[in-house]
């Protein structure tokens, strides 16, 4: 079996901050997805397909048509079936190393504590505001980090919660909530780009490699085509991580 994980994992295993010590904390590790749309769609097989050792994916929701257009595990036989299961199926083929589970329920503020206890990383793969509100508080009084992404026509944002970083109410406190993709429409491969960069943002993390100073929010246009890094800062006042937070 150890001669089979090397010879899986060499690739990666020859990166710089990665090696076979660092593959070693991967397989160990437990990541939550909370949500298996576009962005869990996205994200989740890197995660399975680098050894993380356990994968929990959690979505209320069932597979309709017009998510196969960016939904990257699913096809036509999966409409009508919960995403988890079909999800968790999926997953489950690329790499019999990694352990993955499924739950059918929305996260909310009352359960997410239960259902992250033993989460090393969170990852937000929802476009629902109190799913994402639920995992910024747990994140910040639980010091365990969170890879925010977000997908809406042509464009899309990453942005990584941790200690001693911006939170995200830090960020988007003062901005309308986006426009959900099924009033607004979304690019596939935008999913795609934020997907892939919500995944390398949880390995970084997991490996232990260093974060930017201050936080960045990382975005994408690709009407415009052009990608930025913005430095962002922790407000003071902010009612989640500030010096006023209760």
């Amino acid at each position: 079996m150890a001669a089979v994980q090397d010879e899986r994992y060499a690739r990666q295993t020859q990166l710089e901050g990665f090696g076979k010590a660092g593959q070693e904390r991967l397989a160990q590790a437990l990541v939550l997805v909370v949500g298996v749309g576009g962005l869990g769609c996205a994200s989740s097989p890197w995660l399975v397909r680098a050894g993380v050792g356990r994968l929990v994916v959690v979505d209320p929701g069932v597979v309709d048509r017009p998510d196969l257009g960016r939904q990257l595990l699913y096809t036509d036989a999966d409409i009508g079936r919960p995403k988890v299961t079909a999800a968790v199926a999926a997953l489950r083929k690329m790499n019999p190393l990694v352990e993955v589970d499924g739950l059918q329920l929305a996260v909310s503020a009352e359960n997410i504590a239960v259902i992250a206890q033993r989460a090393d990383v969170l990852l937000d793969g929802t476009d629902a505001v109190a799913p994402r509100l639920a995992m910024n508080a747990y994140g910040v009084q639980s010091g365990k980090p969170v890879v925010f992404g977000g997908a809406v026509g042509w464009a899309g944002s990453v942005l990584t919660v941790a200690p001693g970083l911006p939170c995200r109410e830090c960020v988007f406190a003062d901005t309308p909530p986006s426009a959900l993709c099924s009033e607004a429409g979304v690019a596939g491969p935008v999913v795609g780009w934020v997907g892939a960069v919500q995944a390398v943002e949880v390995l970084r993390l997991l490996l232990g490699l260093p974060l930017p100073e201050g936080g960045s929010l990382q975005t994408v246009d690709f009407w415009h085509q052009t990608t930025r890094r913005l430095l962002v800062r922790r407000r003071v006042d902010c009612p989640v991580c500030g010096l006023g937070a209760v």
